[in-house]
């Protein structure tokens, strides 16, 4: 039996199954690859199970997070506002809006984000800038004197 053969009875190219071939016994010797009959049943064993898994990934399921209705789909079996929270948020829970911002303990210039050194503008509620960065300098302690002037 040949590849074409064998290609024709699965509905794929014969260069799927030449690399399948390549791959699992190496490159042919000749111009044309003749299989014995434990090679064929290695290819139909192969591109059976490949058939399989692309009909259950055509097959349609609900999501596999617990409560979700919605279609799910890729190997994960996620709907896709699922696996879109997992791309943003790494993880699937719904939490608190802009808790990942919240969580952060430095301005991206490395200053830390200490209550002395952040600075909440009524008009942006739950907005936070860098005092550092802000002014070019740190904030002076609250203990500290005010600075004489130079008169």
């Amino acid at each position: 039996m040949t590849s074409s053969q064998l290609a024709a009875e699965f509905g794929v190219t014969r260069h799927a199954v030449n690399n399948f071939l390549r791959a699992t016994y190496g490159p042919a010797e000749g111009a044309q690859r003749l299989l014995d009959e434990q090679q064929v049943a290695e290819v139909r064993a192969h591109f059976v199970t490949v058939a399989a898994r692309r009909a259950a990934a055509r097959e349609p399921r609900t999501c596999v997070v617990e409560g979700c209705e919605r279609p799910g789909i890729g190997e994960r079996g996620w709907c896709k506002t699922h696996r879109e929270r997992w791309r943003r948020r790494g993880a699937l829970e719904v939490g608190r809006p802009g808790a990942n911002q919240l969580a952060k303990t430095h301005c991206p210039h490395g200053h830390e984000c200490s209550p002395e050194n952040t600075l909440v503008f009524p008009s942006e509620p739950g907005h936070r800038r860098c005092f550092t960065c802000r002014y070019g300098r740190p904030p002076e302690p609250a203990d500290s004197p005010p600075a004489a002037s130079a008169d």
